[in-house]
């Protein structure tokens, strides 16, 4: 797993798509956190949804952190499953993410924060400002 992180408008999610493209492999998959987290809690999008993020060989998670998972709660424990069954996989996972592990705990729940932080994950942290103002 490649964890990118830190702090806003730096280009994370730009570097994971390079990642994800780095390949060329056409087994993969790009998710918003917040458009996964909303396929997951609709019933009739929740399979699809769900397979995909465990099946694709690559998969891409942007910004999370950014949506609420309610601790203990559905939304955090299919997340958790996703990210054990790749971390039991052998496959890529791309996390973007503005937050420290510890922020993260708050947001996502201490496992899943533990998962983030675990011995697969390679952290690559971009230093700088928002590429965003540049030139304003």
């Amino acid at each position: 797993m490649h964890r990118i992180a830190r702090p806003v408008g730096v280009g994370k999610t730009f570097a994971g798509v390079g990642i994800l493209r780095s390949a060329r492999a056409e087994d993969f998959a790009f998710y918003d956190i917040r458009t996964l987290s909303r396929a997951l809690m609709n019933p009739q999008t929740r399979d699809a949804a769900l397979e995909r993020a465990l099946s694709t060989y690559r998969l891409m998670l942007d910004d999370v952190g950014s949506t609420y998972l309610k601790v203990d709660g559905f939304l955090e424990s299919l997340f958790e499953e996703i990210l054990i069954h790749r971390e039991q996989t052998p496959c890529e996972t791309i996390i973007t993410s503005n937050l420290t592990i510890s922020q993260l705990a708050s947001v996502v729940g201490l496992r899943v924060a533990d998962r983030l932080a675990g011995g697969w994950a390679v952290l690559h942290e971009l230093p700088g400002e928002s590429l965003r103002r540049r030139g304003a």
